[in-house]
């Protein structure tokens, strides 16, 4: 959906995108008991299966390896998060590893190297306050384990080459502050399917993991609507993140907005489609009660400035639970 989940907040995703939704009375509650997601950009395969036949100590194979992925990015991410959601509560451990790489200097190549391994408990809760005014809160508690490092053909070759040297561990305890406000409690737009306007402070105090990486606090703004289309159950978002501009050194207005739409069909289907900082976006769920299947494509600008470079992205999750 483009990543427009401020004022949709309605499963476990909650606790990281708004915890007044763990108040909606639609939400959908439950227990997973294993759910692994797995996320990949477009060239990272390659990456991994030319990297399994390199001869790591020789200097001209790794230095030609290096060189024909000059200007590529490259990025993995995979992650587990059992949970429990018995409105209007839920709990989860989180476990989840993220790689990016950067390949540059075509004349003394190398790759900036960022690895992350966090582990941690996120909880939350929220309150209905009457006239549809919802507020919630997400406390985390999170452990990294990261490699953030520049190697060159040289370092990688060396026979001492281990990376375990330069491996950093930092923790770190932040919490998020959400409201959600159903307009149709104070006007009538009941033909918009109950729009709600959602607003969540996140990273309260900052989320700082010193040496490897900062999620600093941000200020994010959403608004959905939910109309009937055909005895289809739709949903349409729009999401403006980072309103005061903490992340990152620029103010572009395209990077901030996201944009979604969701059907939902009787036979437990979901198709949805989106803009995420300009890229298209799109996806499908097959959910069977107790198995849950999920497929995405979507893009994360990774340039400068909005839809300056592009990085297409797969992800897949399968959901046991109830």
């Amino acid at each position: 959906m483009g990543d427009a989940f401020t004022a949709l907040s309605d499963d476990e995703n909650a606790l990281f995108y708004n915890p007044a939704g763990l108040k909606l009375e639609n939400a959908h509650q439950g227990v997973a008991v294993l759910n692994p997601l797995f996320e990949i950009s477009s060239e990272s395969l390659d990456l991994y299966n030319d990297y399994t036949t390199l001869n790591q100590n020789n200097n001209s194979e790794v230095t030609a390896f290096l060189q024909e992925r000059i200007g590529q990015h490259q990025h993995f991410r995979t992650s587990l998060f059992p949970h429990l959601f018995v409105l209007p509560f839920a709990i989860g451990i989180l476990s989840q590893g993220t790689g990016d790489m950067e390949f540059r200097n075509p004349v003394l190549p190398e790759v900036a190297t960022d690895l992350r391994l966090d582990v941690g408990l996120v909880a939350g809760g929220a309150h209905d306050f009457g006239r549809g005014l919802l507020g919630g809160m997400t406390a985390k508690y999170i452990q990294r384990k990261g490699i953030v490092k520049t190697y060159t053909a040289v370092d990688i070759s060396s026979n001492t080459f281990d990376t375990q040297a330069d491996l950093k561990t930092s923790s770190d305890f932040s919490f998020d502050l959400g409201g959600m406000i159903h307009l149709s409690e104070w006007t009538e737009l009941d033909q918009w399917g109950d729009p709600v306007v959602g607003v969540v402070l996140q990273n309260i105090t900052d989320l700082d993991f010193d040496e490897v990486g900062l999620h600093p606090m941000q200020l994010n703004l959403g608004v959905a609507i939910h109309p009937e289309i055909e005895m289809v159950q739709s949903t349409f978002a729009l999401d403006f993140v980072d309103i005061t501009q903490r992340l990152g050194t620029d103010n572009d207005l395209g990077k901030r907005i996201h944009l979604g739409a969701e059907f939902t069909f009787p036979k437990m289907v979901s198709a949805r489609l989106g803009l995420n900082q300009g890229y298209l976006t799109g996806g499908v769920t097959f959910d069977f009660w107790i198995v849950r299947l999920d497929i995405a494509t979507f893009s994360e600008e990774i340039g400068a400035s909005f839809r300056q470079r592009e990085d297409r992205r797969t992800l897949a999750q399968i959901s046991l639970g109830f």
